[in-house]
């Protein structure tokens, strides 16, 4: 999450890696299962699926938001790259 984060605020592998004292290849490696995990095509789209709140609201209004944002990206994510579907019939004699 937190290299996701520094992608997001624009920084540069380099600049994540001198931060967490990593080699850039490894926040490439970061990056490249981020983008297949989220099922991103280019770092353009992180930044659609990246949002920060500030409130004062509860911790279980927070929570229930949290909750029903997971649900509402699963349901995105499942409609835009729907899994093959292969049926078939069997009759009973």
């Amino acid at each position: 999450m937190e290299v996701f984060e520094r992608i997001t605020n624009g920084q540069h592998n380099r600049e994540i890696a001198e931060e967490f004292g990593i080699s850039p290849r490894t926040v490439e490696v970061h990056r490249a299962r981020i983008m297949e995990k989220l099922r991103a095509r280019r770092v353009a789209d992180l930044f659609r699926l990246r949002f920060d709140l500030e409130t004062d609201a509860p911790s279980d209004k927070l929570d229930s938001l949290i909750k029903l944002t997971e649900r509402y990206c699963v349901v995105y994510q499942t409609l835009r790259t729907p899994a093959t579907l292969a049926l078939s019939v069997r009759t009973m004699p």
